[in-house]
């Protein structure tokens, strides 16, 4: 189990509920920054990877006036 989660058991263990939620939420945020990140990247080399096609104009029809 990873120090964080053992430090949220033990104050919650011990009836510390405000710093067990303080403690839960900075690790909450800390993921969800990392998620973000991976992302972001993610999108960001799919940008890059992907080949832009030039827009092909249709042709103007003759018309038989």
């Amino acid at each position: 189990m990873s120090e964080t989660i053992k430090d949220i058991i033990n104050k919650l263990r011990d009836g510390d509920n405000i710093n067990a939620e303080k403690a839960f939420n900075t690790a909450m945020a800390g993921k969800m920054s990392d998620a973000l990140d991976a992302k972001k990247i993610e999108i960001a080399s799919n940008m890059v990877q992907k080949k832009v096609q030039p827009i092909e104009e249709p042709a103007e029809a003759e018309s038989d006036e």
